[in-house]
């Protein structure tokens, strides 16, 4: 991966929208997707292209789009975000429709909710290291 490959990456990730607003979230997400797009292509593994072109097409479904905002949102407000693994595990399922059509395309809904967790340390790292909260 070349350097300014990298700086791009760190600026569009650090790039953190308002989250207010849905549809700057859409557009910050949908940025985050074409990276880990590019990275999983690069991978002889199948099962990540699969994951991350079911949350593609996830944040472009309005219907499965407002479970994770939802699930974003929520998750950001709580102060335990650093859940450990064990705790993860009896956290609550994505909301039915996206967990249905996680399952349906051969996806487990934890892995949905592990990804939703990790982007929200990812941004409270970010927060932390402006020092805004």
């Amino acid at each position: 991966m070349r350097f300014l490959e990298l700086l791009r990456i760190f600026r569009t990730i650090a790039n953190l929208p308002d989250f207010t607003n849905k549809e700057a979230v859409r557009e910050w997400l949908i940025s985050l997707l074409g990276i880990a797009q590019s990275l999983t292509d690069r991978t002889p593994n199948e099962a990540d292209d699969k994951v991350v072109e079911f949350l593609v097409k996830s944040v472009d479904n309005e219907r499965l789009f407002d479970p994770i905002y939802d699930l974003l949102v929520a998750m950001l407000d709580r102060d335990d975000i650093n859940l450990g693994a064990s705790e993860a595990a009896t956290e609550p399922a994505a909301p039915g429709t996206l967990a249905a059509e996680a399952k349906a395309a051969g996806i487990d809904p934890m892995t949905i909710l592990a990804i939703v967790e990790a982007v929200v340390g990812l941004i409270k790292l970010i927060r932390e290291r402006r020092g805004a909260k």
